[in-house]
């Protein structure tokens, strides 16, 4: 009698076992299907967030070179100028100098 005993007990650690392995692997695939959508959106939202925040980062770095740009322009505007004045300036010299060359002989009142 100990031993249909013993077999019994055994077979039904056994099969309280698997009844245990399987409820557990039907709880993964339970909360793999209710939480794998929830993560995916999560994951989703995240991705977003990333994305926005990168484009506000670029757009400060934009906005930045673009001042930078225009101070730059304004710096070569002014060099512009400065040698339109004195482009004009030696074209006022040549001028002197080609009157003085043309009227050598002549004395110069100062």
């Amino acid at each position: 009698m100990n031993f249909k005993k013993f077999i019994f007990i055994l077979l039904t650690f056994i099969f309280s076992l698997v009844l245990f392995i399987y409820i557990l692997i039907q709880i993964k695939v339970i909360s793999i299907t209710i939480l794998s959508p929830i993560f995916n959106g999560i994951s989703y939202i995240e991705e977003k967030i990333d994305e926005t925040v990168n484009l506000i980062k670029d757009k400060n770095e934009i906005i930045q070179e673009n001042k930078r740009l225009k101070k730059e322009v304004e710096i070569l505007k002014e060099k512009i100028m400065e040698l339109k004045y004195v482009e004009y300036e030696n074209k006022e010299l040549r001028k002197l100098v080609r009157f003085e060359e043309r009227y050598k002989g002549y004395k110069k009142i100062t």
